[in-house]
C-alpha cells in the first residue's frame, strides 16, 4: 500500500486504515483506487475472516476531496461508483471503526459496512446539499430509514454519537475514542468465530434485500451527480 492507506492483520481480522490524517482522510481519487485494491486483496485472502475499516488522525473520513471537484469530473464519478460497487458486493463481514467525523463520502463509506462502532467524538453527516450536490437517498434510507434520511439529507445537519446510537446508525458506542478500534476488532472477531456458512448466507440475504432497496435509485443518483458536477454524457 502507499502512504495514503495501510493494512495490518490482527489474527483473522484485516485492518484497512485510511492514512491522510492531515486531510481528515479525504477520499481523493487515488485513495479510492487504493481502497478498492486493499478491499479486493482482503476479500480474496483465505486467511482474512473480516475487515475493519478505520482512519488515522482526528477523523474517520471527512468525505470526498473537494480540491478535485474543479477537475477530473469523470474520474470522480467513475471511482466513486467503483468503490461503492465493491463495497456493496463485498464477500466478507466489515466493521467501520468510526472514532471521529464521518462526513459525506466518509458517512457513506461507514454505512456500507455491516456494522459501525463509535465513541464520544463520533459524528456523522451528509452536507452535500449545502454545496449543490444531491446526497445518496438509497444509502441513507437503507440504514437511517425514510424519515431520518429526509431530515439529514435535506438539512445537511450532523448526527452526534448519542443520536447515532439511539437511531441505530451506531451498533456499538464505547466510552472513549481510544476504545473504538479495539472494540471494532473484537466485534469482527466475534462474528468470525461463528461457523462461516451461516454468516455468509445471512449477509447474502441482507445484500439481496438492500440491493432491491438501493439499486433502483442508483442510476438516477449517478445521473443527478453528473448533472450537479456539470458532466455531459455524450
Amino acid at each position: 500500500m502507499t502512504e495514503e492507506l495501510f493494512t495490518r492483520d490482527e489474527g483473522p481480522i484485516r485492518l484497512v486504515v485510511l492514512n491522510r490524517p492531515e486531510k481528515r482522510n479525504a477520499l481523493r481519487i487515488s485513495l479510492r483506487l487504493e481502497l478498492v485494491q486493499a478491499l479486493r486483496e482482503a476479500g480474496e485472502d483465505p486467511n482474512v475472516g473480516a475487515v475493519v475499516l478505520a482512519g488515522e488522525g482526528p477523523a474517520f473520513c471527512g468525505g470526498m476531496d473537494t480540491t478535485e471537484f474543479g477537475t477530473q469530473h469523470q474520474d470522480l464519478v467513475d471511482t466513486t461508483v467503483l468503490l461503492f460497487e465493491t463495497l456493496q458486493a463485498y464477500p466478507k463481514p466489515m466493521i467501520a471503526a468510526v472514532h471521529g467525523a464521518a462526513m459525506g463520502g466518509g458517512f457513506y463509506l461507514s454505512l456500507a459496512a455491516d456494522l459501525r462502532v463509535g465513541g464520544p467524538e463520533t459524528v456523522f453527516g451528509t452536507p452535500e446539499v449545502t454545496f449543490g450536490v444531491p446526497p445518496s437517498w438509497g444509502s441513507l434510507r437503507a440504514v437511517l430509514g425514510e424519515s431520518l434520511a429526509r431530515d439529514v439529507g435535506l438539512t445537511g445537519r450532523p448526527i452526534g454519537a448519542e443520536e447515532a446510537a439511539r437511531t441505530g446508525i451506531l451498533n456499538r458506542l464505547v466510552d472513549t475514542t481510544e476504545e473504538v478500534r479495539p472494540a471494532a476488532v473484537a466485534l469482527a472477531a466475534q462474528i468470525v468465530a461463528h461457523p462461516g456458512p451461516g454468516v455468509a448466507m445471512f449477509r447474502d440475504l441482507a445484500a439481496r434485500d438492500q440491493g432491491r432497496l438501493t439499486r433502483p435509485s442508483l442510476e438516477d443518483e449517478i445521473g443527478m451527480l453528473r448533472e450537479a458536477l456539470g458532466i455531459r454524457v455524450e
